[in-house]
């Protein structure tokens, strides 16, 4: 035991120097800081376990770290980060690991690891936190869904947070939870794609308003007009319709995704998999109306009642 807490304690050495050099603790108060860790990490050895102790060196450790960080602020230290920028929050991620490696079956700590690494913007360590936890329960649909949304809201990957959503059903099939948010996933990347066609000027109803425009000017007589690219496209025929044929496909009409076609395929999966239920189907009409409260996607949800 006497062993591992000082093989712990002489790894904060250099941290703890660098923190006297930038001047952010004096020497009496670097002291205390080793008195403190000392005395948690005796209290992490004790037999059984117990999770409290490992939440307060926790505690304890942010706690510090916000106090270096007003500190930096206040005293205006400036340069490139050293080693005592980034060791806290370090030890707080081993701390955790620690603690879940103890403590696998407790869902709460976990979620209190998940949210640690979020506030900290740690996407890499985050991917490798969630599949640990979903190793260990994958029958906790919620957890399935947090992963999903922060693989979608934060990392920016749809396909990531389907695959999440995907596995999370294969293993919970009667989830009413994981299929109400899967629909609600597809919906809201549908929203997503839409907002950003208008603010790029794709969408049909802004095309839409520009074909009534010519088509009420009866004055304006459109003269071909010759130019490099019509020539270089001329001598390209085969670029050119596969071109074509692209934009074809980037109209809303013509593009499936868009009109909310894997967002339907989600209902009638779960209306199979959950049936007979009125008030699971009538909740995806919910979720519907609050993501699209004046607009349709060209299709209607069937079987609602």
């Amino acid at each position: 035991m006497a062993e591992t807490v000082q093989y712990y304690l002489e790894r904060m050495v250099p941290e703890l120097e660098d923190l006297e050099q930038k001047r952010l603790f004096n020497k009496s108060e670097i002291k205390q800081i080793v008195k403190r860790r000392t005395y948690f990490e005796y209290t992490l050895k004790r037999i059984p376990a117990r999770k409290v102790d490992f939440l307060r060196y926790i505690e304890y450790e942010i706690n510090l770290e916000a106090l270096r960080k007003k500190r930096k602020e206040r005293l205006g230290v400036k340069g490139k980060p050293t080693l005592s920028d980034y060791a806290i929050p370090r030890r707080v991620y081993h701390l955790f690991e620690r603690a879940v490696n103890k403590f696998k079956s407790d869902l709460s700590l976990w979620l209190q690891y998940i949210e640690y690494a979020k506030s900290n913007k740690a996407g890499k360590l985050l991917s490798k936190i969630f599949g640990s936890a979903l190793q260990l329960h994958p029958a906790k649909s919620s957890l399935w869904v947090l992963a999903a949304k922060w693989e979608f809201e934060e990392n920016m990957n749809v396909g990531a947070a389907r695959v999440l959503m995907q596995r999370g059903l294969r293993l919970n099939p009667t989830s009413t939870l994981l299929w109400h948010e899967y629909f609600g996933l597809e919906l809201a990347y549908v929203k997503k794609i839409k907002t950003r066609r208008e603010i790029l000027g794709l969408s049909t109803t802004a095309s839409s308003k520009e074909k009534v425009q010519q088509a009420d000017d009866e004055n304006v007589i459109n003269l071909p007009v010759i130019t490099k690219e019509d020539e270089w496209f001329r001598d390209k025929r085969e670029e050119a319709q596969m071109g074509e044929q692209k934009i074809e496909g980037l109209k809303e009409e013509n593009n499936k995704v868009l009109q909310g076609e894997l967002a339907k395929i989600v209902y009638l999966n779960a209306i199979a998999a959950i049936p007979n239920d009125l008030d699971f189907r009538t909740k995806f009409a919910d979720i519907y109306n609050s993501l699209f409260p004046t607009s349709n996607l060209g299709f209607v949800l069937p079987e609602i009642s």
